[in-house]
């Protein structure tokens, strides 16, 4: 504690001596500032361990258990993309001709070569009901899309 009230007492009378030297210029405003904010530096510092062990308190964080790895090759992560590029060439097909999502359905294959790159084999659409659209534009638009080989299947 005697040493903080040494150091206390010296930035005090430091930022005294330069204030009064400086006298009555231009920066002698900004100068006061900065000698005020000094010793409140100076004064706060008996604080700095508190506010240690409380930030230690606040930011400590439990330790948890990495996410589990998983294989880009796996079936489950295979079908669960497959069926997410299935839905999306659904709502493309939907939302760029106009076709029901009730008239059709739409399955993909996907292929992974042994280095592990997962590419689309192929896209099947499926319609249960006949439609007033061009499929071969339907089966043109995907394949440009999705850059893989779309079969059209109707009743």
């Amino acid at each position: 504690m005697s040493g903080y009230i040494i150091s206390l007492l010296s930035v005090s009378l430091v930022t005294g001596i330069i204030i009064s030297l400086i006298g009555s210029g231009a920066f002698h405003s900004s100068l006061k500032m900065l000698c005020a904010l000094t010793v409140l530096l100076t004064m706060l510092n008996v604080f700095s361990p508190l506010l240690k062990s409380v930030s230690d308190v606040i930011i400590s964080v439990p330790e948890t258990e990495p996410p589990p790895e998983f294989d880009i090759g796996d079936e489950a992560v295979m079908e669960e993309t497959a069926r997410y590029i299935g839905i999306y060439t659904k709502d493309l097909i939907n939302t760029k001709y106009g076709v029901q999502k009730e008239k059709f359905s739409v399955n993909v294959t996907l292929s992974a070569d042994n280095t592990g790159n997962v590419s689309i084999k192929s896209v099947t659409v499926i319609f249960t009901e006949s439609v007033e659209t061009d499929l071969n534009q339907i089966s043109s638009f995907v394949s440009d899309t999705l850059m893989c080989e779309c079969i059209i299947l109707t009743p």
